[in-house]
């Protein structure tokens, strides 16, 4: 990730679902949370993506007495900056008013105070303030700053905000859906599955999307991974009003996502889960954070083993956390130094720490007994008890 922002710590406060503040410490390139069920694994990804979007886009909710506090440190062009923003969601004195957002923020650079906001006034570099935002606004959600030094960092924290990607658990096909060919049609210049909006269509048209916008760069690394990964080959082809074809839907131009000549939407479960995770490892932003829960979910161990080599190229760009209830991909995290976050749950607190030294020499120990980390963990050498 050289030159690219880099997070190096995330907190979390005052969000109920995880019961207490948490903060979680990244590691360099990838970041794996192990633990039970119901320990609180996905819990920590969705309250992330809320806390990235409240900071760019402001609260997208409105309960009065609702309160958050977001604090993560940003490595940038070899500077550590802190960057904060605490909110409360309070009654309007006129009744028939929409509830009012108090919005405070600030980032620092160590002791430097690069930007504060605070009632809608906005300070830059310790001075008075100079500007003046909409109640409820932070620095991020507008793009009018002119101290240039202040406005590149904002950008670059924007950017990292703004391009999280999270690849949810489970298939791309799901239980209620046939195995069928999945058709992307273009009616007016507007791209619609013909199966509507299941994840399995929405897959198909990021797909022939990234073939459209740089079909030479990214498609191509996506083709070469995909070959790489599962031996088969990817393509995208389209048809249109003027091509016979009995399953062509009548007057309408559209799309094919092929795999090995045959229609995606035909293709083993184990096939689309690799192409979705690949999929998401070759058009995350640069230096963006990417979130992954479960990826062993449906896919054969051998394949794992090579789509995990795929996150490890992917992590050279683009930062990774990922969520596992898998040995294989424990184990192979576990040969990374400071890779592993142990999530627990006990009386409705989700907590998140690194393993202390003892418990990484009873590790060890298993492991020297012919025994892998992946087996240690999951097999209850550590008390990792959900609800």
């Amino acid at each position: 990730m050289s030159g690219h922002p880099k997070i190096t710590r995330i907190k979390l406060e005052r969000y109920p679902s995880l019961g207490a503040d948490i903060e979680l410490e990244l590691a360099d390139k990838v970041t794996l949370l192990v633990g039970r069920n119901a320990s609180g694994k996905s819990l920590v990804f969705e309250n992330l993506q809320l806390a990235m979007y409240a900071a760019i886009k402001g609260p997208g909710w409105s309960v009065v007495g609702e309160s958050r506090a977001f604090e993560c440190t940003v490595n940038i062009a070899d500077n550590a900056y802190t960057y904060r923003y605490e909110f409360e969601v309070v009654d309007s004195e006129s009744p028939t008013d929409m509830p009012i957002v108090r919005w405070v923020e600030w980032c620092k650079c160590g002791e430097r105070m690069v930007w504060e906001v605070s009632d809608g006034d906005v300070s830059f570099e310790g001075k008075p303030p100079s500007m003046q935002l909409p109640e409820g606004t932070g620095l991020l959600m507008v793009r009018t700053v002119k101290e240039s030094s202040v406005a590149d960092v904002a950008d670059k924290i924007r950017v990292v905000f703004s391009n999280l990607k999270h690849l949810h658990a489970g298939l791309p096909r799901s239980f209620s859906d046939q195995r069928q060919e999945v058709h992307l049609v273009k009616v007016d210049d507007i791209k619609k599955a013909r199966r509507g909006y299941s994840r399995l269509s929405l897959l198909v048209g990021r797909i022939v999307t990234l073939y459209e916008s740089d079909k030479d760069v990214l498609f191509r690394q996506l083709i070469e991974r995909f070959k790489r990964v599962s031996g088969q080959m990817l393509n995208v082809v389209f048809y249109h009003r003027s091509h016979e074809r009995q399953s062509a839907p009548s007057g309408e131009d559209y799309a094919d996502v092929l795999v090995d000549e045959h229609n995606v939407g035909v293709a083993s479960d184990g096939t689309l889960r690799t192409l979705e995770l690949l999929l998401g490892l070759t058009d995350a932003h640069p230096g963006a954070l990417l979130t992954i829960e479960e990826p062993e979910t449906g896919i054969h161990p051998y394949m794992l083993g090579r789509v995990l080599n795929e996150v490890e190229s992917g992590s050279l760009s683009s930062q990774i956390i990922l969520s596992t209830h898998s040995v294989q991909v424990l184990d192979w995290a576990a040969s990374q130094p400071g890779v592993v976050r142990l999530v627990e749950r006990k009386d409705r607190v989700t907590t998140v720490r690194k393993l202390s030294e003892d418990e990484l020499d009873c590790a060890r120990t298993y492991l020297q007994n012919d025994g892998s980390f992946g087996e240690y963990i999951f097999g209850g050498g550590i008390d990792t008890d959900g609800d």
